[in-house]
């Protein structure tokens, strides 16, 4: 009976360290879990919107919680578009994203309490704003910074028939000048393109940029037999490379296109208008 009673003072300490132990590590958890977010507001998960601007509300699961978040944008190979950075943490429950073009995008954001960051959760949806037939400026909204150059596409959207197009872009050289004109993504993958002018003439483009003004006679064409060739469907027919001249950061946003009357789809673009 004695060296039972022994044993039980031998083991009595190294009980005591495993519960306090376990104590402090209960504690600890209780004390300091991961904080958490939900989404409360917003498109469901890959769901289409007919529109151009979107709205996100959350909550998080303590009053402290800070978040930070980012919108992705997937091209149609799949790819995300560009790096985009996420914004500063912040006790915002919501945001408005405005401008957005059609296509893919995947919200994310991420919470942090007690200098403790939580998981991140995502939203994926798909902006179907523009309904056919229309042109349409691709991207709608470019942030750029002087000596930069970015690049802006006219896109056709359920147009048919699409064979000969004059369209003309006006835009203020005090804040942007044409580098280049290229035939678009859509065209040149189904037929030849034909553009007009041709900006490797430096007197031409000098003018251009003067003036803030270029008429753009293209036709497509079969590239076999050079005959005259109709494009159907939706897809980019142009692509404008531009260079910011400005001083300031440059936020420029361009709106939708839409031609007035319906047979014009066929051969005309509207004047396209850059913002001033």
């Amino acid at each position: 009976m004695k060296q039972r009673d022994k044993s039980y003072i031998t083991y009595l300490p190294l009980a005591l360290l495993i519960f306090f132990l376990a104590a402090c590590a209960s504690e600890n958890i209780i004390d300091n879990p991961l904080p958490l977010v939900e989404i409360t507001g917003g498109p469901g998960n890959y769901n289409s919107i007919a529109s151009d601007e979107v709205e996100f509300v959350w909550k998080g699961s303590y009053g402290n919680t800070l978040f930070k978040y980012r919108l992705l944008y997937y091209n149609i190979t799949g790819a995300v578009e560009e790096s985009v950075t996420w914004s500063d943490y912040s006790d915002d429950t919501f945001v408005l994203f405005e401008n957005l073009d059609d296509g893919k995008y995947e919200f994310q954001i991420k919470p942090l309490s007690e200098n403790i960051e939580g998981d991140e959760i995502s939203r994926v949806f798909i902006v179907d704003a523009i309904t056919g037939p229309a042109f349409s400026f691709f991207k709608k909204s470019n942030i750029v910074k002087k000596d930069s150059t970015f690049r802006l596409g006219v896109n056709m959207e359920d147009i048919d028939s699409l064979s000969f197009f004059v369209t003309v872009l006006n835009f203020d050289p005090a804040l942007l000048n044409v580098t280049s004109l290229d035939e678009g993504g859509y065209s040149y993958r189904n037929y030849g393109q034909s553009l007009e002018p041709k900006l490797d003439d430096a007197a031409l483009k000098d003018s251009i940029n003067t003036y803030g003004e270029i008429r753009i006679f293209s036709r497509l064409f079969d590239e076999i037999d050079s005959t005259n060739a109709s494009l159907s469907g939706s897809g980019e027919i142009l692509s404008f490379e531009f260079l910011a001249v400005a001083k300031e950061i440059l936020k420029l946003n361009s709106r939708k296109l839409m031609p007035e009357k319906l047979i014009l789809q066929k051969y005309l673009l509207p004047p396209l208008k850059m913002p001033s």
